[in-house]
């Protein structure tokens, strides 16, 4: 799938898609934000 692809896709379905098939990264913390790196088929 393509970044294009994915983009194409509804919300529902792009997180469905992120925590189903995609690979975990990294988990950063700023302050009171939080932030979840996720790879989805490594976009070319």
């Amino acid at each position: 799938m393509t970044h294009y692809e994915f983009k194409r896709l509804p919300i529902a379905r792009q997180y469905k898609v992120t925590f189903t098939e995609g690979i975990f990264i990294e988990y950063y913390l700023e302050n009171t934000t939080r932030y979840a790196l996720y790879a989805v088929e490594l976009f070319c």
